[in-house]
Parts: C-alpha cells; sequence; structure tokens
C-alpha cells in the first residue's frame, strides 16, 4: 500500500494539479474572450438603439440576438434581459403592481453581483456613448420611446458620472418637471409574517439632466429594513429629462409612491 502511496505523490498528483490548472486557465480565457465584443458587434447594437427610441423592444432584442457571435453571450445577455423588463413593464400597464413585478424580475437577474459583471466596464461606457450619440442626432424622443431606460440602466452598470457635480434646479416652483418613463414600483415580501408589506415612501430623488436618477433621499418611510430595499430599485428608474428654456436641466422633486403588493 505504502508503494501504492508514494507512486500516486511522485507521479499522478503532480499531473493532476497541472490538469487543473490548464482547464481553469481554458475556462477564464473563454471568458474573456466571450465578454469582449469585436468591431462587427455596433451597427447591431446601433440598429437597436434605433429600434428601441421608436418604441419596438421585440425587434431591438431580436437584433441583438442575431450578434451574439461578434457582441459576446454577457453583453447581448444583459441588454435583452434589459430590454425585456422595459416591455414587459409597458405591456403590464396600467397594472402598476403586474407591471412593476414583471420589471423587477428581470432587473434582479442583471443587478450586481451576476453574471454579467465579468463584461469589460469599456464594453459598457461604449454603449453609453453609443446611446448619447443617437440621442443628440435625433432631438426630442417620440412617443413610447424605450431609449432613456436603457441610457440609465447601462449608465447605472457602468457606473457613469458624467453628469456628476452639474446644477441641480428645486422642483417646488414646478418650473422644470421631467417625465417618468420606466418606474418599477418596490416591493417587500416579510418571510416571518408571510405577507408583503405595503406603505408609502416619500423620497427625495435628483433627476440628472439625461433623465437618470442622482442621489435618492426617503424622506418618508416604513421601516429601516424596507429603506435598503426601497432606493436600489429607485436606481433603475429612467424619465425624459426636465428641460427649462429648451435645454435638459437636472432637478430635485419629491416623489410619493406605495410599495407594491407583489
Amino acid at each position: 500500500m505504502r508503494g501504492w502511496n508514494g507512486a500516486w505523490r511522485q507521479f499522478w498528483w503532480p499531473r493532476l494539479v497541472a490538469l487543473s490548472v490548464l482547464c481553469f486557465l481554458g475556462t477564464s480565457t473563454a471568458a474573456s474572450e466571450e465578454s469582449v465584443p469585436s468591431e462587427n458587434c455596433w451597427p447591431y447594437v446601433d440598429r437597436a438603439i434605433e429600434l428601441l427610441d421608436i418604441g419596438e423592444p421585440w425587434e431591438a432584442i431580436s437584433s441583438l440576438e442575431a450578434a451574439k457571435g461578434s457582441c459576446g453571450k454577457r453583453l447581448v445577455g444583459l441588454s435583452v434581459t434589459l430590454m425585456r423588463a422595459y416591455a414587459r413593464y409597458r405591456e403590464s400597464l396600467p397594472n402598476e403592481a403586474i407591471a412593476s413585478r414583471e420589471a423587477r424580475r428581470l432587473l434582479d437577474r442583471v443587478a450586481p453581483p451576476s453574471k454579467f459583471d465579468e463584461i469589460p466596464d469599456s464594453s459598457l461606457h461604449e454603449v453609453v456613448a453609443r446611446i448619447r450619440r443617437h440621442l443628440g442626432q435625433h432631438g426630442q424622443r417620440p412617443s413610447g420611446s424605450l431609449l432613456r431606460p436603457f441610457l440609465c440602466s447601462m449608465r447605472l452598470l457602468a457606473r457613469d458620472t458624467a453628469t456628476d457635480g452639474e446644477p441641480v434646479i428645486d422642483d417646488r416652483n414646478h418650473r422644470a418637471r421631467p417625465t417618468r418613463v420606466f418606474s418599477p414600483a418596490p416591493s417587500f415580501f416579510d418571510p416571518l409574517s408571510r405577507r408583503t408589506i405595503e406603505g408609502f415612501y416619500v423620497v427625495k430623488l435628483v433627476v440628472d439632466s439625461e433623465g437618470c436618477p442622482g442621489s435618492a433621499t426617503i424622506l418618508k418611510g416604513v421601516s429601516d429594513r424596507l429603506d435598503r430595499v426601497v432606493v436600489p430599485v429607485v436606481r433603475w428608474w429612467a424619465y425624459e429629462p426636465a428641460t427649462l428654456e429648451g435645454e435638459p436641466v437636472a432637478v430635485s422633486q419629491n416623489v410619493t409612491f406605495r410599495l407594491s403588493k407583489f
């Protein structure tokens, strides 16, 4: 028996370690390559942006799903999941509770930490840059556009700070007011009482000049435990930005909403 153990340590154990290392390196390399889009990817992304802007999320999804080979499965998977959240939300309105549940279910799949964290920040920033370019070229959004939610979601995931530090107008005089486009309401299920907690929230929200939530401060809530659930959901919201004298501006406003029943 001692002879067999000695042979295992001398010959097979080093080989097993080397094989494990090679398998790990191969898997890591494949995952890295899968996450990096090629130049052939971006025309598909531009086309999806155009389709989102005219309110055709399912057509945008089809455009991206055809580009898995050039865009990588993770970037396509992330973008498609987000677009499905916007589409399901819009299709389920005016039932706010169902619309919010459908959107949150999909957003939970992409919220960090997730498998999409492996997407390089450079790829996310490139998508944001292309959305901004499209918005700059086409001016006012058509009715039904779902491009703002895509911009805000990608900015959130890319940790984009382009609008940090811009002047903020207080909206109490209603001089400038953003228009909400995507706003799934938070919900909270208490496992102890086995019921969904209900209640009203008032949040002081800064909406920047691109229509994306900046800081969010809870002015009136239900409990500290629920506060930790509410703010992350609000960060996914998106607006058509407020304008003042024809220019988009950042505004601070108080938003009141009820926790979803689902």
